[in-house]
């Protein structure tokens, strides 16, 4: 738990970084905070602006490249097809190219490819998760966007490749019975003893935001607690452990396993078994098909669900054929391990602009208007000041 949370505190910063780099973009480009200079505390430079009686004007430039780059992608998204290497294998290839199609249609992955990368350009990562499940009344691959607001991993990564990633997971605000159906896995006392865990959850109440589309419920997230009292928090972590295990070589069938070092009376038995049958069928010693083993340290993810209180909702060995964890991430460019997001590289020069137009704006509110100041020693004779004020006044003149 300790583990989780020290990875999710030490992404902090970032999450208060990807914050200013969606406020400019999405036009809030007033909103850094600024020492008040009329008393004690912080005030938005909006407010400050307004104090000076000038109208916090902005040109966001910055939505415009980020919607120019989604369209540029979605011009040129198409349809995923798999190339098998063995030409004899083609058919192979078209196969998986119809299941990885369909998946795409089943979880609409064209629109969440573009909405991942919306979060990519603006906070420097972008993460989906897939998972094997029940959900909408059949047994599937479903793949969701993670919000990098509730993502965390370890902050000892230094791979841009991932590879060295030895924790990661999120936090999940769950309704209780979504909860108890999860996590029941089909038994009655387990549903209660979950319900008595959540007691807190004020599952009969309903909680209504005024500012349902417009509410930033990621602003003030924190790790323990969620926001609407009706959620039940669950902390998802996987974690890559270590455990004393054999590893073993068939010499029959040619394939590898792993077991557990208490199996390996097994493997001794087997081994005498396959002796006396190939010895039997004048096998040579030296040419019997054994078992070939070995003791090893076996690095593997582990997955825990846990409540705030720490008490562990579910836990196991990954099940997933590619023995690791479900979610794909990537952090851009993670140079030296920093994050510096695509839009970041424009807040300087957005500033500049508004400081300009905001200057430009303040100098014509206080040039003097409509009025003539003319050095009376220059005025021509024969003519009048009204004269001089008609000439400069007229078209042309």
């Amino acid at each position: 738990m300790m583990d989780a949370y020290n990875a999710w505190h030490s992404l902090d910063e970032f999450r208060r970084e990807a914050e200013r780099n969606e406020r400019y973009t999405f036009g809030n480009q007033w909103g850094d905070r600024i020492k008040n200079p009329d008393g004690p505390g912080y005030i938005t430079e909006e407010e400050h602006i307004k104090k000076q009686g000038n109208v916090p004007l902005k040109n966001n430039r910055i939505r415009s490249i980020v919607r120019s780059v989604l369209g540029v992608f979605s011009s040129s998204q198409t349809e995923p097809v798999c190339v098998t290497r063995d030409r004899n294998e083609q058919e192979v290839g078209e196969i998986a190219s119809t299941v990885i199609q369909y998946n795409y249609q089943l979880n609409k992955l064209w629109e969440l490819d573009r909405r991942n990368l919306e979060y990519f350009v603006i906070s420097g990562a972008a993460a989906f998760k897939t998972t094997f499940g029940w959900r909408h009344y059949k047994w599937d691959v479903w793949t969701d966007l993670v919000n990098f607001n509730r993502l965390f991993f370890d902050n000892h990564m230094k791979d841009p490749r991932h590879w060295d990633c030895h924790l990661i997971g999120e936090i999940h605000d769950l309704g209780l019975y979504d909860l108890l159906a999860l996590f029941s896995d089909g038994d009655k006392e387990k549903a209660i003893k979950l319900r008595d865990m959540y007691s807190y959850v004020e599952k009969d109440r309903t909680v209504q935001y005024l500012e349902n589309l417009t509410h930033n419920k990621v602003k003030d997230l924190t790790f323990f607690v969620p926001e609407d009292p009706t959620r039940c928090r669950v902390i998802e972590v996987w974690r890559k452990e270590s455990r004393e295990r054999i590893r073993v070589h068939d010499r029959l069938t040619g394939e590898y396993y792993k077991v557990e070092l208490k199996d390996e009376v097994y493997l001794v038995r087997n081994n005498e078994l396959r002796r006396k049958e190939q010895a039997a069928a004048g096998v040579s010693p030296q040419n019997m098909r054994l078992l070939e083993y070995e003791w090893f340290i076996d690095n593997y993810w582990h997955f825990y669900f846990l409540s705030p209180q720490g008490d562990v909702l579910k836990e196991g060995e990954t099940p997933f054929w590619h023995k690791s964890h479900p979610y794909s991430v990537k952090v851009y460019p993670f140079y030296n391990g920093r994050v510096y997001p695509f839009v970041s590289d424009f807040i300087d020069q957005q500033r500049f602009i508004n400081r300009l137009i905001i200057m430009q704006d303040f100098i014509m509110k206080a040039s003097a208007k409509g009025v003539l100041m003319f050095p009376e020693e220059s005025l021509p004779e024969g003519m009048s000041m009204d004269e001089i004020a008609e000439e400069w006044a007229a078209y042309n003149g």
